[in-house]
């Protein structure tokens, strides 16, 4: 149970980060490689997996 907690209290933190569109956990080599547009993309395809994965 304790595995579960600190494996999801990150993961949620992750998923609504990339809801919010910040991009604290990527690095900026990742922004710059991909561009703005697909980063945006990037990021909305992998709110839902991260939020699933939390709960």
């Amino acid at each position: 149970m304790m595995l579960g907690i600190f494996f999801g209290i990150p993961v949620l933190i992750m998923g609504f980060s990339y809801l919010m569109k910040k991009d604290y956990f990527l690095p900026e080599k990742t922004k710059v490689l991909l561009g703005e547009e697909k980063f945006q993309s990037y990021q909305k395809g992998l709110i839902f997996p991260y939020l699933f994965l939390g709960m």
